[in-house]
């Protein structure tokens, strides 16, 4: 009777730890990441092949199935066309057995600048502005009616990526006629703009 009890125990406690085996057979490194520009990643951790779909809105994600171990996966920034709400997904990785979830959350995509104007003697001179931003973005100029695309009286723009400090030099305004524009602030993919707008003094 004693031996019949031992054999139930070992069996039992056999159960018990292949349940837990089984449960571990898939670890991620995070339930829940921010996808922030360019990628994202974490990695995926299988004790044998998994493959990974996704339920919500489309994401580039790479690779989407591997192999035994331990695998890095990327999760590109994409374009959001919600503007104002959150793109959300739900990733899921399963070896046909045991699955586990990861939710990937992209905000909108956002574009601030301090001062959001600038305004310089007739002498010309530099002034400095704060870029602030979640994604990549880029500028251009609206069309001057004397200069078109040219604008030779804005002599240099320069960006310092380290501080997020864009620089903007412009040369002496010879006229009495003060003048002005406007820099279209871009962001990723050309879908989000915002304005900067320059203006100088006339001579006095």
């Amino acid at each position: 009777m004693r031996s019949i009890v031992s054999i139930l125990a070992l069996f039992c406690g056999f159960a018990i730890f292949s349940a837990c085996a089984k449960e571990d057979s898939i670890q991620i490194s995070a339930s829940e990441v921010l996808l922030v520009y360019p990628q994202t990643e974490f990695t995926v951790t299988s004790t044998s092949d998994w493959r990974l779909e996704s339920d919500g809105d489309e994401f580039v994600v790479s690779p989407t199935q591997g192999n035994a171990g331990t695998t890095k996966i990327c999760v590109e920034y994409t374009h959001n066309e919600k503007r104002t709400e959150n793109k959300v997904a739900m990733l899921t990785i399963t070896d046909g057995e045991d699955s586990k979830s990861l939710k990937v959350i992209q905000e909108p995509a956002k574009l601030t600048f301090t001062p959001k104007s600038l305004e310089f003697p007739a002498e010309g001179g530099v002034k400095e502005m704060k870029v602030e931003s979640n994604c990549h973005w880029d500028f251009t100029f609206t069309m001057s009616e004397t200069e078109g695309f040219w604008h030779k009286w804005i002599e240099v723009i320069s960006l310092d990526t380290t501080t997020n400090t864009l620089t903007i030099t412009l040369s002496e305004n010879d006229s009495a006629e003060p003048r002005s524009n406007k820099i279209v602030y871009v962001v990723y993919g050309g879908w989000f703009r915002e304005l900067l707008e320059i203006s100088q003094k006339g001579k006095e």
